[in-house]
């Protein structure tokens, strides 16, 4: 049994304080990761033809007022996460981030001035599941089962648009995506905690 995992960076590996990693020279020291989570990927990491990615939108890099958060930067951020968890025997197998802003995201941001280029421009953007692709692309695995993880509604839509499982793992700053997750339909699912999440994978395992 093949399966490939796709988890959310910010609100689901690391806390999520409505600021835009690595558009502060200090970014670093505010990379916090979320209880349960090292243990749960570890856990993951022993199960069979299962792969783990980190895919993650980040809207940031389309605000002009961000100088330090570039195209490059926000790679050397995912970089430097992944490393943080593996460094902690918690092995994800590569990362994707989105660079664009959708225009809701800027309408809700007026006070930012956006490059416009950036704005709507692609497919990689949650709830699009154009990094879930690129995922399973370099994951290499055949018809796996496909399970996203994410403090988001986006998050599980986008799973359920390749076929997949979505899973809220609801966070502090994200209200409301409890409700309308529960709208959707499909294999949509809201789960406590990360740890929570890794048991709902293991019980498929079990029963397939």
């Amino acid at each position: 049994m093949n399966t490939l995992v796709c988890l959310d960076r910010d609100g689901t590996l690391i806390c999520e304080d409505k600021y835009h990693l690595g558009s502060q020279k200090d970014w670093k020291k505010k990379v916090k990761i979320i209880p349960h989570v090292i243990k749960g990927i570890k856990e993951l990491n022993k199960i069979k033809n299962l792969k783990i990615y980190m895919i993650t939108n980040q809207p940031g890099v389309a605000v002009k007022e961000f100088k330090l958060l570039t195209n490059k930067k926000a790679d050397e951020v995912c970089r430097y996460v992944v490393n943080k968890f593996k460094q902690k025997g918690a092995k994800i197998h590569g990362y994707y981030f989105c660079p664009h802003a959708s225009k809701e995201f800027a309408k809700s941001h007026p006070q930012y001035p956006f490059d416009k280029s950036k704005l709507d421009q692609c497919n990689c953007m949650k709830p699009k599941s154009g990094m879930i692709q690129k995922a399973l692309k370099h994951s290499k695995l055949k018809n796996p089962n496909i399970y996203v993880a994410g403090d988001r509604c986006t998050d599980v839509e986008a799973a359920l648009k390749m076929k997949g499982s979505g899973v809220l793992i609801p966070f502090k700053t994200e209200p409301g995506q409890r409700a309308k997750t529960k709208k959707l339909k499909g294999k949509a699912f809201i789960k406590k905690n990360f740890s929570e999440f890794v048991k709902l994978i293991k019980n498929d395992q079990k029963n397939n």
